[in-house]
């Protein structure tokens, strides 16, 4: 029993932490290093995830209280074409 509580805090913790973020797609101009992505993206306060090949893009989480400054900041980057 006391497993399967400290198991449903665990899971429900992970899922009210997931709805605290934004998720976006961060459009890269092409032949820009999967690396490069990962980095302007986390100096911008997110976490990169999925690649996006075909698009040049990368699906980046950001934390709710921060994505509208971290749009700001990867608008400003040069060799980024959208988010």
């Amino acid at each position: 029993m006391v497993l399967t509580v400290a198991l449903a805090q665990m899971l429900w913790g992970s899922v009210t932490a997931w709805a605290a973020h934004k998720r976006f797609i961060v459009v890269f101009q092409p032949g820009t290093e999967l690396e490069l992505q990962k980095r302007v993206i986390e100096q911008s306060g997110g976490e990169a995830l999925e690649v996006l090949g075909m698009i040049h893009a990368r699906v980046a989480l950001f934390p709710e209280q921060e994505a509208k400054k971290a749009v700001r900041t990867l608008m400003g980057r040069k060799g980024l074409l959208g988010v």
